[in-house]
């Protein structure tokens, strides 16, 4: 009968010497470098979270607010459209309510928000 190998379980095999390491290795290090946040990352999370707690102040003061009005208070987000995630965030935690729309800058529609009781 055949010889049967033993192996350690503590012992794991690894490539030949001079043979890369196994594809699931190298991406691991390379998702692990990913999930790093770096400087922007920090910056845009503190952004946004000093733009959300500015829109439920305006929210809880009971008057129309639009994106303008959040914009001027907190200003430019350090990456695009994320005015328009706090406010999709704020309305679904029914935080916020549409009232209407009126026209903004140069003319572009810009819907107007109250706190929602």
């Amino acid at each position: 009968m055949g010889r049967r190998e033993e192996v350690d379980p503590g012992r794991q095999r690894g490539p030949a010497l001079g043979q890369p390491p196994p594809a699931d290795r190298a991406t691991f290090t390379k998702l692990d470098a990913s999930i790093i946040p770096t400087a922007a990352d920090i910056a845009a999370a503190a952004w946004r979270r000093h733009a959300m707690s500015v829109l439920e102040i305006l929210a809880n003061t009971g008057q129309d607010f639009d994106a303008d009005t959040v914009s001027a208070l907190v200003g430019k987000s350090p990456r695009g459209r994320q005015l328009s995630a706090i406010f999709a965030v704020a309305r679904r935690r029914h935080k916020i309510v549409l009232v209407g729309v009126t026209l903004g800058h140069g003319g572009r529609p810009l819907r107007v928000w109250r706190g929602a009781k």
